[in-house]
């Protein structure tokens, strides 16, 4: 990794196709399946459970709490729909794309590698841009870019090397046309490269086969994969919810006044999806949803689904380990009350090993984003005033999480609708209790987005925890590709 000391450390390759951590931790990475890898570290012995140090106690809770940053790191402009943290420049840290529906150029921010970031040309086109997704599109060991529109083609950003880009969609296959709405990547067929799923709005969807080299061909009648043409689309999400290493589709997009539900696409193997969500219990047709996101919430290593909704309470879907889902909202005390719950990131925020929640709401007043802290049980309290990430009367339309001033912690960026974007810093900054995991394939390439990460103890079955490479979740947005486990009351042993 690009940090010293800690639980952060070098990569060298692996004779598994992935790249092995070597630090404080005697680690190492194997593979199991297409979508899951095992991360195995030095046995772990438990701690006090004290409030650590930059949180503060409420209520019996412990809240870690954050800074808001935006104006000391430039990143402040106002307005923009979504939102991707990446290494565009590959000097090892984290650099800022932000959308905007409003025809002004898409913003591109680089960061100098401490946190403070400088606004470069805007990436070209004038269009009303919605999804964006970032990934090795075209297997150059460059970070490239996919942008979904409202009212144009989409465009696909090739990255020369340097961080600078060029719009080559039409060239590469890759210019679906709108309305656009979420959009993901992920290695659908499982042959090693980046495959996309756009989604549009009242049209049927689109998925975009890549051939290795970053040409696409539109396969979606042969896949299934288009949905209904009536869907009102949103959000995106991708994972493997059934444990059957195919990466599988969650669509947002439940409208209660036509009956429309949320769409779960299930890879089948083959390139083939089944619309399962009426089966499996996802499907929510009373709902009004915008955004998604992925995650172990209770801990029981599968992936349970987060789902915000407009005018109702959000969901949260508990997976029973086979892909069928429960709803745990009301148990878990993550509803929230807000006319409009737009975005979500899922993270562990306090190093607690316990993944916590962060609500982005986009009412224009009155309205406060959340952010719930997981109790370790899978129940949660509500703290964002607390944690000074409430952003009052903002009108949130996303929010994404990344480690963008290197300290082991995973920071927020929200995109507003009316006044200035906000970046707020985690103040934790203790690195040495965290784990960064950065898995890369056999030709040391960002592609195993979907890819969910398990760390075991060694030479146990006893697993620390389960975290998910985000090819693109929440609203129109997409979230750092390095995974965070927490380690807070932990030390290493002998072994």
């Amino acid at each position: 990794m690009r940090r010293e000391g800690g639980m952060s450390a070098a990569l060298e390759d692996s004779p598994f196709g992935f790249r092995r951590i070597q630090g404080d931790t005697c680690a190492n990475v194997w593979r199991s399946s297409l979508a899951i890898l095992l991360l195995f570290i030095c046995t772990m012995e438990r701690v006090g459970a004290n409030c650590p140090i930059n949180s503060v106690e409420d209520a019996g809770v412990c809240v870690v709490t954050f800074t808001d940053a935006t104006d000391d790191e430039g990143v402040g402009h106002e307005g923009g729909i979504g939102a991707v943290f990446a290494d565009f420049d590959s000097d090892a840290d984290l650099d800022l794309c932000v959308n905007r529906k409003d025809g002004t150029p898409n913003e591109l921010y680089y960061n100098d590698g401490q946190g403070r970031f400088t606004d470069t040309v805007g990436l070209s086109g004038t269009f009303s841009s919605y999804g964006i997704v970032t990934g090795n599109l075209n297997n150059d060991l460059h970070i490239d870019l996919y942008i979904s529109n409202d009212n144009a083609p989409n465009q696909l950003f090739i990255n020369d090397g340097s961080g600078m880009f060029l719009e080559r969609a039409a060239d590469a296959g890759a210019n679906a046309t709108g309305p656009g709405r979420g959009v993901i990547v992920g290695d659908l067929d499982g042959d090693g490269d980046l495959d996309i799923f756009a989604a549009r709005h009242e049209q049927t969807n689109v998925l975009l086969l890549n051939d290795g080299t970053g040409t696409f061909t539109d396969i979606t009648p042969a896949t299934n994969a288009g949905g209904r043409a009536s869907h009102q689309a949103d959000g995106v999400c991708v994972a493997d919810v059934n444990g059957d290493a195919d990466l599988d589709i969650f669509v947002v997009g439940g409208r209660r006044n036509t009956g429309d539900a949320n769409l779960l696409l299930m890879n089948q193997g083959r390139m083939v999806f089944v619309e399962e969500g009426v089966a499996r219990s996802i499907a929510d047709a009373s709902s009004n949803g915008n955004g998604c996101a992925f995650g172990d919430v209770d801990s029981d290593l599968d992936l349970d689904l987060y789902v915000t909704n407009n005018n109702r309470p959000n969901l949260l879907l508990l997976n029973d380990g086979a892909g069928y889902f429960s709803d745990g909202t009301s148990q878990a005390g993550v509803g929230g009350d807000s006319p409009k719950h737009l975005s979500v990131v899922i993270t562990d925020f306090d190093a607690d090993g316990s993944l916590d929640i962060y609500v982005a709401n986009g009412a224009s007043t009155p309205s406060e984003n959340f952010l719930f802290i997981n109790d370790g049980t899978g129940v949660f309290k509500e703290r964002a005033s607390v944690a000074k990430v409430a952003d009052r009367d903002a009108g949130a339309y996303s929010v994404i999480v990344g480690d963008v001033d290197s300290d082991g912690d995973p920071d927020l960026y929200v995109v507003n609708s009316g006044i200035r974007n906000t970046l707020f810093l985690n103040n934790h900054n203790q690195p040495t209790d965290w784990l960064t995991v950065r898995p890369l394939d056999s030709k040391r390439r960002f592609t195993l987005h979907g890819t969910m990460i398990r760390v075991l103890v060694s030479g146990t079955s006893t697993v620390v925890g389960v975290r998910l490479i985000d090819g693109g979740s929440g609203y129109m947005s997409q979230n750092a590709y390095d995974v965070h486990f927490g380690l807070l009351g932990v030390t290493a042993g002998n072994t």
